[in-house]
């Protein structure tokens, strides 16, 4: 009886962090009120709306090879495609189409508004090296309740996905002030 045994071992660690703030708004407003009687005066404060956008972009492209030797691992920028195609794939004709398969994934991409974006750009001076459009931006619309554009965010590369909660939420505090004169 043939046995085979396998064992992969994968650890992928690719991030990228950055927060931007566009605007801050920061509104003060004094009240006086003059309590005419010896009643308890009660006052409310609410905050009625937190604005919260999560926006994930694909800005860069590495590739990887993987075999069952975890020491064997390989991985590169995409411009570096054909060197490591060259180094871990001996036939050219598997090299072509394994290269084929990924510029296609990549002129391919599914945006959050599930349209089909390419993260490439043709450099002239290498036309058969597949190269990342580091100069690409997105668009991100922020809307009103009524569908109308309140405001737009360029963002870098391709907007992979989003997340806005899709509704108001109210925090506050209510607080009963005893006021004497």
């Amino acid at each position: 009886m043939n046995q085979a045994n396998q064992v992969r071992k994968q650890q992928v660690t690719v991030g990228s962090f950055e927060t931007k703030i566009d605007e801050t708004t920061q509104t003060e407003v004094d009240i006086e009120r003059v309590n005419d009687s010896d009643q308890v005066l009660n006052l409310g404060v609410f905050q009625l709306k937190q604005e919260l956008i999560t926006i994930l972009s694909l800005v860069d492209v590495q590739v990887a090879f993987r075999n069952t030797d975890s020491h064997k691992d390989k991985m590169v920028k995409l411009f570096e495609l054909d060197s490591l195609l060259e180094e871990v794939i001996a036939a050219a004709k598997d090299r072509a189409v394994i290269k084929s398969q990924i510029k296609t994934a990549l002129e391919n991409i599914r945006d959050y508004m599930d349209e089909s974006k390419s993260i490439l750009v043709q450099d002239p001076t290498r036309p058969d090296t597949l190269v990342v459009n580091k100069r690409l931006t997105s668009a991100y619309e922020l809307k009103n309740r009524d569908g109308t554009t309140r405001k737009v965010i360029s963002v870098p590369a391709i907007i992979a996905s989003d997340y806005s909660p899709r509704f108001i939420y109210q925090r506050g505090a209510y607080m009963t002030l005893p006021i004497t004169l």
